[in-house]
């Protein structure tokens, strides 16, 4: 093997390192992520966490949703109306006691349809950036161990 060859072969092992590092440091803060959204929404387990995933790119790691309902956790929303798109009305499950303005009562677990819902907005809840944070001190770990 001449000098040449050698360093070569120190360069491929040297990448390689790298690159088994930045699928660690992915998947360490995807489910760190998973774990934080989790939390937020009150679960133990959600289709909307597996939608956190992770790539690793040349210059480092991504982490990443493709699912809006993710971003508008993260991100928080404005107040908005929703509407049915293909439906009459929308039709869902009422978590909490309440009344209409006609005086109906509504219970926990009752089934609601309505034409339109005034959504109040929600608050960011930036799990992603919380994810980071929770997961530093590990990564600096996983970045000095060889």
């Amino acid at each position: 093997m001449t000098l040449q060859n050698h360093d070569e072969v120190i360069e491929e092992i040297k990448a390689n390192v790298l690159e088994k590092k930045k699928h660690e440091i992915g998947k360490l803060v995807r489910d760190k992520a998973r774990f934080l959204l989790l939390g937020h929404l009150g679960q133990s387990s959600n289709p909307l966490a597996d939608d956190i995933h992770y790539e690793v790119t040349e210059d480092g790691v991504r982490v990443y949703t493709n699912n809006i309902i993710n971003k508008y956790i993260e991100e928080g929303t404005d107040p908005h109306t929703i509407e049915p798109d293909d439906a009459d009305a929308l039709s869902f499950m009422s978590k909490e006691a309440s009344s209409y303005d006609n005086g109906e009562k509504i219970s926990p677990g009752d089934t609601v349809t309505v034409q339109k819902v005034e959504h109040p907005g929600t608050k960011p809840q930036p799990f992603f950036g919380q994810a980071l944070a929770l997961a530093k001190s590990e990564i600096r770990d996983i970045i000095e161990n060889e």
